[in-house]
């Protein structure tokens, strides 16, 4: 005696929507670790786009999964960006403070009273 399942089979989880998820969390790790994950993030936030479309043409799960991928990877890019314009503005600090320093100990040989 054999069984009949009851209902449709279970719609299946997009793919773009766990690699959006899961390519999201990985430029999490690099943010906190290197400061640079962003170009990363950037991926995981398209590939949520892209998978929250394919969701609704082919009726398949992962709706959270896409939008989760996609703010995560839109909040990181945000967050790199402005970690990379912070280190910039120091490098910038310091690369003009450095000239002037290099300035002032040059003009020291000239001063008269030394």
């Amino acid at each position: 005696m054999s069984y009949q399942p009851y209902g449709p089979p279970p719609a299946r989880y997009n793919t773009m929507a766990i690699a959006s998820l899961v390519t999201s969390a990985i430029s999490v790790i690099l943010t906190c670790v290197t400061g640079v994950g962003g170009l990363l993030g950037i991926a995981g936030a398209i590939m949520g786009h892209v998978a929250q479309r394919q969701i609704r043409q082919r009726n398949e799960q992962g709706e959270g999964l896409a939008l989760s991928g996609a703010i995560i990877g839109w909040v990181i890019f945000v967050i790199s960006a402005v970690i990379l314009l912070l280190f910039g503005t120091l490098i910038l600090k310091f690369w003009t403070e450095w000239d002037q320093m290099q300035d002032e100990m040059d003009n020291m040989g000239d001063h008269p009273d030394w």
